[in-house]
């Protein structure tokens, strides 16, 4: 089993934060703006929890992609759930880096858009 939960700084205005999570869900990132911010949150996660790098999505690095993803635009954290605990801690760190984010689990929006 694992836990979801979906961050980014500004998507698409028409879309809800449920369909920008499926978005990010199906690896479509054109509705997302690319943010520096989030990028500095993706940063400050690995450097936080260095093991949590093969939990985000898009992936850092795919050698499957000839062009690689754009990594400013959402982040998508599938954490195992031995490993929820550490959730409140990436919540928090995502607001004070002003990202709105999803909770599928708990049919949440996190944060503001």
């Amino acid at each position: 089993m694992s836990f979801d939960v979906c961050f980014w700084q500004k998507g698409e205005p028409s879309m809800s934060p449920v369909e920008l999570y499926e978005e990010a869900c199906e690896g479509i990132s054109e509705n997302f703006e690319p943010s520096l911010l989030l990028s500095e949150f993706r940063e400050h996660l690995t450097l936080r929890w260095p093991e949590i790098e093969n939990a985000l999505e898009p992936l850092a690095y795919d050698p499957d992609l000839e062009v690689q993803e754009d990594l400013s635009r959402f982040i998508l954290i599938t954490l195992p759930v031995k490993s929820v605990a550490v959730l409140p801690d990436i919540v928090e760190m995502a607001l004070t880096f002003k990202l709105t984010g999803y909770d599928p689990q708990a049919e949440q929006v996190i944060g503001q858009d």
